[in-house]
């Protein structure tokens, strides 16, 4: 077993803890570690290039119903089943017209939002679609997807905040003159907060 390696962004931030972080998040609620073990004792992989990642920055992470870890990178989305990884990207998949990805959601209906350099793909059936009925969504740098209580997806981007819901895709003004929904999150109370 090789030793684990600490990857760090240019500015020193490490990515390693970004993605323990990361994962915790997106795994939901996760049993404490046993106290009774020492640190070492536990597994830790680091995944990378040589393994299979199209890109060593992992800017988002989701997990789906049927098992898989998505991760989304600045050089295509990668699906990861447990012993490899797949990267789909504007080379191998037409949907993608940008291989930044920047935001990952899983909704209700276990369809993945993929949030790109240059606008969503969504994945459902196993079918990969540009999501092209907003044209100011169409070419946006999507920043952040978030699901509201009602099933409602929001989507922050450099041109705004968008709501895609009940067959419809509405631009909504932000206050304050802030063009930019640099992220978004939904409350218990079913208020979308953005900055």
């Amino acid at each position: 077993m090789r030793p684990a390696r600490d990857v760090a962004l240019s500015n020193g931030f490490p990515i390693r803890g970004f993605l323990a972080f990361i994962l915790l998040i997106v795994c939901g609620s996760a049993t404490a570690l046993d106290p009774s073990r020492q640190p070492s004792q536990y597994v830790l992989d680091n995944w990378q290039v040589a393994e299979g990642l199209p890109q060593a920055s992992a800017l988002a992470i989701a997990r789906t119903p049927d098992g898989y870890l998505w991760v989304g990178t600045q050089e295509g989305l990668a699906r990861f089943d447990g012993a490899r990884f797949t990267v789909f990207d504007s080379n191998t998949e037409p949907a993608f017209s940008d291989n930044y990805i920047s935001a990952l959601l899983v909704d209700r209906t276990a369809r993945l939002w993929i949030g790109t350099g240059s606008g969503v793909v969504v994945l459902e059936n196993g079918r990969f679609t540009a999501f092209t009925r907003l044209g100011q969504l169409e070419h946006a740098y999507v920043r952040s997807i978030v699901e509201g209580n009602d099933g409602r997806v929001w989507v922050g981007t450099e041109n705004g905040l968008f709501e895609i819901g009940g067959g419809r895709a509405l631009s909504l003004t932000l206050r304050m003159d802030c063009p930019i929904a640099a992220s978004a999150r939904c409350t218990k109370t079913a208020k979308v907060c953005c900055g």
